[in-house]
């Protein structure tokens, strides 16, 4: 993954500016693949879809494999993040998840963020600042990424807690259901964020 605590705090802050602009281009991205995938759009209508997003999710993953899964459509050439993976990964290919996979993380993780955002007026994209000691790197391991904030309360990744759940699932055979999967973190971060 790329190390944002290697970046400088204007290219952190860059990073930053360009993955809140890439929300609605990726989030139209998502709504082409479950057309592709003939399923409705209104998966992505509001957080009382995110089961039906969630099932659809762990379905396809599943049938498809961590190292195979393709998308069905191309990234929209308005996101200002365009590329092979997300931005947020190495440069290198993972040896866990195929670029589509990482992508398909990505759109979930980013459409769960709007809607938190959504939910949550004050919320913002922040980049993360505390550099907190971490025992095994000495800084946080969080310090510099872009994240999800409301005043007074954590902050949360979106893309990285989707990421989490499915490393889990494919590496240590972890129910996809962890913490309540994806709508059970959604109750859980909008209420911790203020909403």
């Amino acid at each position: 993954m790329l190390d944002f605590s290697e970046l400088t705090a204007e290219d952190a802050r860059s990073y930053r500016n360009a993955y809140a602009a890439a929300g609605e281009p990726r989030r139209r991205w998502l709504a082409a693949e479950l057309s592709a995938a003939g399923q409705p759009s209104a998966l992505l209508d509001g957080p009382e879809e995110l089961p039906a997003l969630w099932d659809w999710y762990t379905r396809w993953f599943d049938s498809a494999g961590a190292r195979e899964l393709t998308l069905r459509t191309s990234q929209p050439a308005d996101d200002p993040q365009r590329g092979t993976r997300p931005p947020w990964h190495a440069a290198e290919p993972s040896e866990y998840f195929s670029d589509d996979g990482l992508w398909l993380i990505d759109l979930v993780g980013i459409h769960w963020g709007l809607l938190a955002k959504a939910a949550i007026p004050e919320a913002e994209w922040v980049v993360y600042a505390d550099k907190g000691p971490d025992p095994k790197r000495g800084v946080d391991v969080n310090y510099q990424r872009t994240m999800l904030a409301a005043p007074g309360v954590r902050h949360f990744d979106p893309a990285s807690m989707v990421h989490g759940i499915t490393v889990s699932h494919f590496l240590r055979n972890g129910p996809w259901d962890r913490y309540g999967g994806l709508p059970g973190l959604y109750v859980h971060v909008t209420r911790d964020l203020g909403a």
